[in-house]
């Protein structure tokens, strides 16, 4: 990821613009999974396509995404949920491939790179509740730390939960998962760009004040704060605040679940 570092930090580091009307919208071809992003900053004015997750190892029916994202089925097994969605999906039927994913991520909880192809279909269709619902999800069955692509889809999330808690005038939300975000990036600069990751601990630093003010004790945000202050070396802060989590309840996300129904 070292090469696409400085890129990647415009998905957190700056404003995101035209939110004022509705989450932003990404021009693919409609049998991609998921879309190229691009969400452009002030640090370098370039935009970020994160690259095309590979499907999940070890699932028979669904061999390999195709240089366009497109998900090909080599087993013609019409019942199982991926087929039926890769069927969907060459027909340009986005959100009732979106049922299938559903169908086969209520059994396969932890297939974290469908998750956020899902939530990024939600997010193209303005489906913005199970978007955020999907978001949020991913982040809480990763494992942690992870790693790439894991680790910049996880980037993704966070951007793309921060943009909606924009749009809702949700001054910790935005804070929270800004925060979140630039200490991922930070955690992949520190061996190769320390300079650069110091830069970003300052802004994650900055943040994680920011939604302290608003709601101190969330677990969330202490969580966050005991990872800022890990990679800052901080060790007897950082104790501290790992008494304090020990002593709250940790939930996987940061909003309630919320009823697909």
């Amino acid at each position: 990821m070292s090469g696409k570092l400085p890129v990647v930090i415009a998905l957190l580091c700056g404003g995101c613009t035209a939110l004022s009307h509705g989450p932003p919208t990404v021009t693919v071809a409609r049998t991609s999974l998921p879309a190229s992003t691009e969400i452009s900053g002030p640090l370098n004015g370039s935009n970020v396509s994160p690259p095309n997750p590979a499907i999940a190892a070890g699932h028979p029916r669904i061999a390999s995404v195709s240089a366009n994202s497109t998900i090909s089925s080599e087993e013609g097994d019409s019942t199982d949920p991926l087929t039926q969605a890769a069927a969907c999906l060459k027909r340009g039927e986005e959100l009732q491939a979106a049922a299938y994913l559903e169908q086969y991520l209520r059994e396969q909880p932890h297939a974290h790179l469908f998750r956020i192809q899902l939530a990024e279909i939600y997010h193209r269709g303005q489906q913005a509740t199970r978007a955020q619902l999907h978001y949020e999800y991913f982040l809480g069955y990763l494992p942690s730390p992870a790693k790439d692509p894991l680790n910049q889809y996880a980037v993704l999330a966070h951007t793309r939960l921060r943009e909606y808690a924009l749009l809702r005038h949700d001054s910790f939300r935005e804070a929270y998962h800004r925060a979140a975000g630039l200490l991922l990036l930070a955690r992949s600069a520190q061996q190769l760009h320390p300079s650069l990751a110091d830069e970003l601990l300052g802004q994650a630093r900055q943040a994680l004040e920011q939604a302290r003010a608003l709601r101190p004790y969330h677990p969330l945000l202490l969580a966050r704060r005991l990872e800022m202050h890990e990679l800052c070396h901080q060790n007897s802060t950082a104790f501290w605040e790992r008494l304090a989590i020990e002593h709250s309840p940790l939930p996987s996300v940061i909003t309630p679940a919320l009823s697909l129904e």
